[in-house]
């Protein structure tokens, strides 16, 4: 069960170390203002440097508490507050409510990006429309506000395919997550149809596969167990003969059973109450994602794309349909027997997806017509059941609510 932190131990969503509020710093929001080394940043990411606007000490509590501290080098008005531990950008008053960490994982070229900008943008629009005008969903710092609207802008303006998520070797910053703030209710145990209201902060982290077989990576190691949900995705075109088939090349390095297993011994390294062979209980989504490339496969399985009607709540009956079609495709026609074996034997809470974001496709470059390495990648957006697999991990948390 999720609990709201004490103002003497809050929890940072990204180094998962503890302070109190009164520790809680600032970093300069002038653009104009001189950007410096910060090396406490750089050392939680792993880097020689960091150059990053000045970080600001508040004068007072006071300060912390109206969300402004005035920076001492150029005397205007700042509001991003970060984490004395690891000098990262949290949410203002987070020590207002509990914080839920969910981990997307998967290989590089998967999906995860496009499903996580897609499900986030349709969550903020369509929360109110499932469970009534006092639920939504909005980004809870500048960096996620940043991020998200650029990729936005990439997949629905100019309907590009985003660059894939690289590993912390190569970028860490994509280690950070997006950071959301989630108004919504569940019904009072003995009460019903009385309502609780909730406000929860969502912490989602974006996370190549391969970085899991990194003992070094202190950023990906260190958000496994304290996740509250995962995401796992599969990616159909990592199947034996299925790329092929289509005449597509994967861009997976590992089978969807060896990053399971990497993921899972990572998870069991990092949590001490855990022995190999134990199952890991957090909820685990597991999604067969792209599915609009195999539409001519999933067309034996109606189940897994039928509509479900998430109204106010989450269609549990439609989810639960659409998991065990999921589960026998993957069986009957992807060749999944041995993934499927090992999620059995390893997670006790979890269940099974299949979405699509959309359509995507490559053109050539104009620049570089002749070379398909140039080529571009396009995106079409039409999503089909992109909210099932966050909503299911918000109810097996109890922060939303199942329908009647």
């Amino acid at each position: 069960m999720l609990k709201t932190p004490s103002k003497s131990r809050i929890c940072c969503q990204v180094c998962f170390d503890y302070f109190s509020l009164k520790e809680i710093l600032f970093r300069c929001s002038n653009k104009t203002c001189p950007a410096e080394n910060d090396p406490v940043r750089a050392k939680f990411l792993g880097t020689a440097q960091s150059i990053d606007p000045k970080v600001i000490t508040p004068s007072a509590t006071s300060d912390i508490k109206q969300g402004t501290a005035i920076c001492t080098q150029c005397q205007q008005p700042a509001v991003i507050q970060i984490c004395p531990r690891c000098h990262c950008e949290i949410p203002q008053e987070v020590w207002g409510a509990p914080n839920m960490t969910i981990a997307i994982v998967g290989s590089v070229g998967a999906g995860k990006t496009v499903y996580l900008t897609s499900t986030m943008k349709h969550l903020r629009e369509n929360l109110g429309d499932y469970l009534g005008s006092e639920a939504g969903v909005q980004t809870a710092t500048l960096r996620t506000n940043y991020d998200i609207e650029k990729q936005e802008q990439n997949l629905f303006v100019q309907n590009k395919v985003p660059e894939t998520t690289n590993q912390k070797v190569i970028n860490p910053e994509v280690r950070l997550p997006f950071s959301y703030k989630l108004n919504s209710w569940v019904y009072r145990k003995g009460f019903r149809p009385l309502k609780k209201k909730l406000e929860t902060y969502l912490s989602i982290f974006d996370a190549a596969g391969e970085d899991f077989s990194d003992p070094t990576d202190t950023i990906t190691l260190t958000q496994i167990p304290n996740s509250q949900g995962i995401i796992m995705f599969i990616d159909p075109m990592s199947f034996p003969g299925i790329a092929a088939a289509l005449g597509q090349t994967s861009f997976s390095l590992k089978s969807p059973t060896e990053i399971l297993d990497s993921f899972y011994n990572a998870y069991i390294l990092k949590t001490p109450d855990l022995s190999l062979g134990d199952k890991i209980s957090v909820p685990t989504a597991f999604v067969l994602g792209k599915s609009d490339m195999i539409e001519a496969t999933t067309a034996a399985y109606p189940q897994v794309n039928n509509p479900p009607a998430h109204d106010k709540g989450v269609d549990l009956k439609a989810i639960e349909d659409s998991s065990e079609a999921t589960r026998t495709l993957l069986l009957d026609e992807l060749g999944g027997g041995p993934l499927c074996g090992t999620i059995k034997n390893r997670f006790s809470n979890h269940c099974f997806f299949t979405v699509s974001c959309g359509r995507s496709w490559e053109e050539p470059d104009p620049k570089y017509p002749d070379d398909p390495k140039k080529n571009i990648g396009r995106f079409d957006p039409n999503p089909s059941r992109i909210m099932d697999p966050i909503l299911w991990i918000l109810w097996s948390a109890g922060r939303i609510p199942a329908t009647d």
